[in-house]
């Protein structure tokens, strides 16, 4: 089946609201479920003119819809009603599950060719589950996590390096004891879209997340600056500060495993599955998730990356839950099955 038309019009990868994208899945589901669908389609309709960003989510729906049956796996709503029967998994969840691909759609599952915009301003940059290593002028050493692109414009004095999206890893070039002749002595400055973080002869860690940043110190120290605080704050080695544009959030211990990513690796202690799957997604396209009534498992070890169906089947093997694929894009762990 064919969904409803929707008017040609340029594709906007922003993030869609979880209630509306949970209740375009919902509309999607019934008029695929339906026996007339013309009844649905008359709703949809209804609904789709109610607000322009339900147009817009009806018009992702329809990408993945075409993402999932160019890889094979059927519909998104097939895709849905096999996880619900394979994988006894409640229909509310399994919805806010395809909502999340929604989500995923504005923000990782298309290809960095599909969101043209950052590539045209990018000096560097990866797709999902790439990284990239660089030594800029002055020596720095930049490290690139997946889906990272940033922009490098040294100046007079300093090497301003502005984070688009993603999560870098930085060793100055103080702090790895090199020089550069024709730029001596240059301050690096990193912007996020939360404010700027000025390092002291450090190795240290920037990821910009949807409202705020993370700034991890490995070594040395940094200077965070919040673009709409008077008050900035300083980072110590082993410190971890979120902040947004207002000031600083939390505080948390850092140390170099939280940038194990740098190495190909996750590396977790005591970790909840959630957490886990959630940041192991960040280098998978597709849906990643567990059941409910796992959410309290915990997770520790050093895992690689790079290769995620050796990750799951390490977590099945030592914990007590079974994997189920509906296709490439979709997995969901689920409990084992008890032994009799």
């Amino acid at each position: 089946m064919t969904p409803p038309d929707s008017p040609s019009s340029a594709a906007d990868y922003r993030p869609i609201a979880p209630a509306v994208a949970e209740r375009a899945v919902e509309l999607f589901l019934a008029w695929q479920d339906a026996d007339q669908p013309g009844s649905c389609t008359i709703a949809i309709a209804r609904w789709r003119n109610e607000h322009p960003e339900h147009e817009r989510a009806w018009q992702q729906i329809e990408r993945v819809n075409l993402r999932f049956q160019q890889v094979g796996t059927g519909s998104v709503g097939s895709a849905a009603q096999r996880a619900l029967i394979d994988a006894g998994v409640p229909r509310r969840s399994v919805l806010k599950g395809m909502a999340m691909v929604l989500l995923l759609a504005g923000g990782g599952i298309y290809s960095q060719q599909e969101r043209p915009w950052e590539a045209w301003t990018a000096d560097y940059r990866t797709g999902m589950g790439e990284r990239h290593r660089v030594i800029l002028s002055d020596g720095t050493e930049l490290t690139l996590n997946s889906e990272t692109a940033v922009r490098v414009v040294p100046t007079t004095g300093e090497l301003g390096i502005e984070i688009l999206r993603g999560e870098i890893l930085i060793s100055t070039g103080s702090d790895r004891d090199t020089t550069n002749a024709e730029l001596p002595g240059m301050q690096v400055r990193v912007t996020t879209d939360q404010g700027q973080i000025t390092p002291i002869g450090t190795r240290f860690s920037v990821r910009q997340l949807a409202d705020k940043t993370r700034v991890g110190v490995y070594r040395g120290r940094v200077r965070v600056q919040p673009f709409e605080s008077g008050h900035g704050s300083l980072v110590e080695s082993g410190q971890a500060l979120m902040f947004n544009r207002h000031g600083a959030l939390l505080t948390l211990a850092a140390d170099e495993t939280d940038a194990a990513w740098a190495r190909g690796m996750i590396v977790a202690r005591s970790m909840l599955l959630p957490a886990f799957l959630e940041e192991l997604s960040r280098y998978h396209p597709g849906v990643i998730r567990s059941a409910p009534v796992l959410r309290n498992l915990k997770v520790s070890g050093t895992y690689p990356i790079a290769e995620l169906n050796p990750v799951l089947d390490a977590l099945a093997a030592n914990l007590p839950l079974q994997i189920r694929r509906v296709g490439p894009l979709w997995t969901t762990l689920v409990p084992a099955p008890k032994s009799l």
